[in-house]
């Protein structure tokens, strides 16, 4: 089965600690699969724990997320994204 990701996706911009992993946690629930982030916001633990929590295999979501523009470098780009 091939997924299209979905035109509208659940935020997490300014959403920190409980509120963002909340607001992901209802997004899912609801029935949102497409889950947008980024590194600057600086919630990106909280944003997986609650996919992780959310028993939804992971293959029915998408999740997209912005580099910062000084991660973009050949030595920092895929370093930033291993880091929680």
């Amino acid at each position: 089965m091939s997924l299209s990701i979905p035109t509208l996706g659940a935020g997490t911009f300014r959403l920190k600690g409980d509120d963002a992993y909340n607001s992901v946690k209802m997004a899912l629930e609801a029935g949102y699969r497409h889950i947008d982030t980024a590194q600057i916001y600086g919630n990106e633990k909280e944003v997986g724990q609650a996919i992780a929590d959310s028993g939804i295999a992971r293959d029915e979501l998408f999740v997209t997320t912005k580099i910062w523009m000084d991660k973009l470098g050949k030595d920092s780009f895929i370093p930033s994204l291993m880091r929680v």
